[in-house]
Order: C-alpha cells, then structure tokens, then sequence
C-alpha cells in the first residue's frame, strides 16, 4: 500500500509541474474565481540536541518517530490542485478541484466554513502504474479548525473504506504540540509525542495485542538529557535508563 501511496504522490506532483507549464487559457476559470485552499497546519517538533545528537539507541528511537510525525506534513501536496485543474464551486466556501493523469482522475473536496476545513481526495478510473481501477475512492481526508490549533488526518488502504494509519495534532501556538498516530490492522501501532516550549517533552510507543494498544515504550527529555522505559505486553518493566 506505501509504495502505492508513494506513486499516486509523484502522479500528483508530476502533475503539477506538467499543469502550471500549460496556458492560462487552458484553465476555464479565472484566479479570481478560483482560491487557493488552505493547506492544513501540521506543526514541526524540534528534540533539542540531548536527544538529537545522543549516542543512545533509546534516544535514537525518539528521533525517528518524531522525524515520522514531522514527515507528515509532506502529505499537504495531496491537497494542493496543480495550477490547471478545474474547479466548481457549490456554494460558499465549497470547492472541487479536478484533474487527470491518464485514464486516472483526482478530485479534491475542500470545503471551509467559520469553524475549519476539510479536505478530501477522491479516485476514479486506472492508476497508470499498477492498473489498479479506482471508482469513488476516497484516498486519504483531513480536517482542521480554522486556526490551525487541532487538525486530523487518515489514509485508507488501498481500495477500501478501512483506515490504514490515522494522524492528529494539537498546538496551541506558543510552542506546546502533540501528535498521535495510529496505524491499524492486525499489527497496528500508536505513537504519542508530546514537545513543550522549555525543549522538554515525551514519547510513548504503544502495540496492538489481543485487541487493544499495550505500551511497551516510554521516553522524556529534557533540554539535559532524558530518561526510558521498556515494558512487556502484561505492563511489567523489563529495562530502564538514562542518556
């Protein structure tokens, strides 16, 4: 499915780049009349360098997982139309935006009222690739309040309406962010990170057993260092540390 994911992403770019070199003329409605979506506000977690630049491999985990959730805002391409799509509006606020990569359409839904946005990003015909036929696939959606303070966003596997791994953030904008993803499935995960202003901050890593989320890992750090837990699948401890 990544890999899918991964191509439908360089559809979507190529086109871009292909689009914004075609004429105006080619465009049936105006700038005017056409706005640029907002995109939504994924915020970026800085570890300070007793986390980054530590030697410990506990420490290196941390780094990872926040450069995943840091990685998501990479994703926004998918809400940006290439400069040459069409688009309609139904009414205030609401736009649909399309356009095609050979036989494969792309649709977004974005729509903006006083409370946030959404975003959805819908597939029909053949991915150019893989052959796969897409009819009324909602790819991957997001929602955010209009200040950008809480967002969400979910990716579904391939050609179906289940989830495959889910995305939300607050961030109250003087420097305290959280994330949470959540991947699904039998094998799922969930990773919490919490970053506050004084370069302090946590992470928990949590696997799917038996039906519910169990957490095996646990870091916090500081601007100094910082301190981890590993735990078995009952809740015990099984190692502890500092770096």
């Amino acid at each position: 499915m990544k890999r899918k994911i991964l191509s439908i992403a360089i559809i979507l770019i190529l086109t871009f780049f292909l689009s914004s070199c075609s004429k105006d003329d080619d465009n049936p409605v105006t700038p005017e009349e056409k706005p640029s979506p907002e995109q939504p506000a994924t915020p970026q977690v800085q570890l300070p360098p007793s986390v980054s630049n530590s030697n410990d491999p506990h420490a290196a985990r941390a780094v990872s997982f926040v450069a995943m959730a840091n990685s998501f805002s990479q994703y926004s391409a998918f809400f940006t139309p290439p400069e040459g799509s069409l688009a309609k509006t139904a009414d205030d606020g609401n736009w649909d935006y399309t356009w095609t990569d050979g036989t494969l359409v792309i649709t977004l839904h974005y729509r903006e009222n006083g409370e946030g946005y959404s975003w959805e990003v819908v597939l029909n015909g053949t991915e150019p690739s893989s052959g796969v036929v897409y009819t009324d696939w909602t790819m991957m959606e997001a929602q955010q309040n209009s200040d950008g303070s809480s967002g969400s966003m979910t990716v579904y596997e391939d050609n179906t309406t289940n989830p495959e791994f889910e995305y939300t953030w607050t961030n109250d904008g003087s420097g305290h962010i959280t994330f949470e993803y959540i991947s699904f499935g039998d094998y799922g995960s969930k990773v919490s990170i919490t970053s506050n202003p004084d370069n302090s901050g946590s992470m928990e890593y949590c696997e799917y057993v038996n039906g519910q989320y169990v957490m095996t890992f646990k870091l916090i750090w500081t601007s100094n260092g910082g301190e981890w837990w590993e735990y078995d699948y009952q809740g015990n401890e099984i190692g502890h540390g500092t770096f």
